[in-house]
């Protein structure tokens, strides 16, 4: 019965066997992406860089924090103004420009407006951490987009060779599209869900020490009004 019904099927619906030595690999499946491939190799290349990059400058920033932070607080409490700024000056850590900051600002500013200021230069400072993560979230809603216009016309690449075949449809014809359609969305898709979870560890990561450094910043400007930076 099932070899009566498959015989009775038009010529082209007729799914043939692949040869054993028949293979396709990723390469062979991102050419046959058509040309929305391009951007979507450009974004996979862009979001692995700014992952690189993240990792990179926030691995850099909390090393070392500890020991800024501590080797601070000594010098205040030591009344030793001087190496404070000094070790401050030698460190490129955001924690320490905001120290420079405040060293610089504790004489001529009441303690309530040493806070606003503190906040106000913490929020710049805050720039630096959360670099990149924007173009991270461009490229999570970007990507998959793309791939799915990719999926748009490879479709109509399909119909329109549907439309002029006639009655004789050749199924090699109409592959060019259907394969452009089903791989710019899979390509969209998978660039889009990398970017998406990059954007969500380094947001998360960037929040902590953000508040991280907060509380550093806090607990010096407290030591600070018991013993004044000369």
């Amino acid at each position: 019965m099932t070899f009566l019904v498959v015989s009775s099927l038009p010529q082209w619906l007729k799914i043939e066997p692949l040869a054993p030595s028949s293979s396709l690999n990723v390469l062979d499946l991102a050419l046959k992406g058509g040309p929305f491939m391009i951007p979507l190799l450009a974004f996979s290349i862009l979001i692995v860089y700014l992952m690189v990059e993240r990792y990179m400058t926030l691995k850099r920033y909390s090393q070392g924090l500890d020991t800024l932070h501590r080797d601070i607080q000594v010098f205040i409490k030591a009344g030793q103004a001087a190496k404070a700024i000094e070790t401050c000056k030698r460190s490129d850590l955001p924690l320490a420009r905001l120290y420079l900051q405040m060293f610089e600002k504790q004489s001529s500013l009441s303690m309530d407006s040493m806070r606003e200021h503190m906040d106000y230069y913490g929020k710049k400072e805050s720039v630096h951490y959360e670099k990149n993560l924007a173009m991270m979230a461009t490229v999570s809603g970007a990507a998959p987009m793309v791939g799915f216009l990719g999926t748009v016309t490879g479709m109509i690449r399909a119909f329109y060779q549907m439309s002029i075949s006639g009655a004789s449809i050749d199924p090699s014809k109409l592959s060019g599209g259907i394969y452009e359609a089903m791989v710019t969305t899979a390509a969209g898709l998978m660039v889009g869900i990398l970017a998406y979870l990059a954007y969500n560890y380094f947001t998360v990561k960037v929040e902590r020490q953000l508040t991280e450094l907060e509380f550093m910043v806090g607990d010096t400007l407290e030591l600070t009004e018991k013993h004044p930076i000369a």
